[in-house]
């Protein structure tokens, strides 16, 4: 595992600015330490995280890095979640929403 360098962290910020920019939404992006953001995370979190990890996980801890992106999407596109079928939500459209 590489350590995370400045460097990286701003060409991983420059090319989501530039992805936005080419979806014409906005968004953000936060990067940390792993150990630090992985002490935060509820039990069931941490559990899943090993199980994705496996052996490698000590090493995450050790010298690993989390990024999280979120996108923000235009009020025109919430409007169409809470689409109510027979008086009860219809998940469906969560669903596109979600794979959006």
């Amino acid at each position: 595992m590489v350590a995370f360098k400045a460097e990286n962290s701003r060409k991983i910020t420059d090319f989501f600015n530039n992805y936005l920019k080419t979806i014409e939404h906005n968004g953000v992006l936060g990067i940390a330490k792993f150990s630090t953001v992985y002490t935060e995370l509820m039990p069931v979190q941490k559990e899943k995280l090993k199980a994705i990890l496996d052996s490698s996980i000590n090493q995450f801890l050790q010298s690993g890095s989390i990024i999280c992106i979120g996108i923000c999407f235009p009020p025109k596109y919430m409007d169409y979640i809470n689409i109510k079928k027979d008086g009860k939500i219809d998940k469906s459209f969560w669903n596109i929403y979600s794979d959006e």
